[in-house]
This record gives structure tokens, C-alpha cells and sequence, in this order.
């Protein structure tokens, strides 16, 4: 595999396992700003797709394009024209623009995927702090609200010893 491609499928499982712990946020505002994150972004995607199956033979032919006017620029070789050999083949420059085409449409998506990871983790990250302020505040008025006996609460009194 290459690495290209072990970047992907670690960033898939990434927004993965970001998407499942989001479910475990606590307070509404924090909800809020995680589903807008994910809708925002599930839109982003649907919009790239469309454009993509709209749009795609004109990506292609500009790709193509591109390759042709690569394919036949003038070169700084010092070979002569009678020797060589035509090796222009336009099914070839089609299938490389069509894989160009896909690649750059496979990057833009992934490039929203990096984006709603990199805005849930900032999100999940915050919730965390949040979440632990709230704790800390609930731990000090719990230590400070004890239920015991007056006996058990006076720790400088030593209990009798029953023997």
C-alpha cells in the first residue's frame, strides 16, 4: 500500500472514531456546534460530487488539453525529424486526463475530510476542557457538602479502637 493511499484510509478511520466520540458530548451548545460541523460538511461533499458528475467531460477535455499541449511542445533534443517516430496517441492522453480528473475530484473530497476532522477535533478538544471545568466545580462542592456522621467528618479526633 502505498503512502499516499495508508494517509487516507488513516485519515477515514480518524473522522471515524471523531464522528463516534462526538456522540458522547454533553451540553447542547456543544451539540450544536458539532452537528453544524458535520452538516456543513456533508453538504461540501454532496456539492463536489455533483459538480463533479456535472462537470466531468469538461474536466476531462481540459485535462486533455493540458496533456496535448505538454505532449507537443518543443523539446531541446537534438534528434532529427526524419529519424523519430510519432509517439502521440490521444486514447492514452484520454485515459491520463480521465485519471487526473479523478485523482484531483479524490483530493478535493479528502481535502473536506481533513477539514471536518481538523474542526471536530478542535470541537471535541474543547468539550473536553469544558466538561472538565464542570467536574472540577462538582468535585469542590461535593468535598465541601459531605453526608457524614460529625464524628467521621472530624478527622483530627482519633475514633476509639474496639477490642
Amino acid at each position: 500500500m502505498d503512502k499516499g493511499r495508508r494517509n487516507d484510509v488513516a485519515m477515514t478511520f480518524k473522522l471515524a472514531t471523531l464522528r463516534r466520540e462526538s456522540a458522547s458530548i454533553k451540553t447542547g451548545p456543544q451539540w450544536q456546534r458539532v452537528r453544524d460541523i458535520k452538516e456543513r460538511c456533508a453538504r461540501l461533499r454532496d456539492q463536489e460530487v455533483e459538480l463533479f458528475k456535472k462537470r466531468y467531460l469538461t474536466r476531462v477535455e481540459v485535462q486533455t488539453n493540458a496533456l496535448m499541449h505538454k505532449a507537443g511542445r518543443k523539446r531541446f533534443e537534438l534528434k532529427p525529424r526524419f529519424g523519430g517516430v510519432d509517439h502521440f496517441d490521444k486514447d492514452a492522453l484520454q485515459r491520463q486526463a480521465r485519471r487526473q480528473v479523478h485523482a484531483l475530484h479524490h483530493k478535493r473530497l479528502m481535502g473536506i475530510d481533513h477539514e471536518e476532522t481538523r474542526l471536530l477535533e478542535n470541537e471535541m478538544r474543547g468539550a473536553a476542557k469544558e466538561n472538565r471545568i464542570h467536574g472540577k466545580a462538582r468535585d469542590a462542592f461535593s468535598k465541601t457538602n459531605e453526608r457524614r456522621r460529625s464524628l467521621d467528618r472530624r478527622q483530627a479526633m482519633p475514633r476509639p479502637r474496639s477490642r
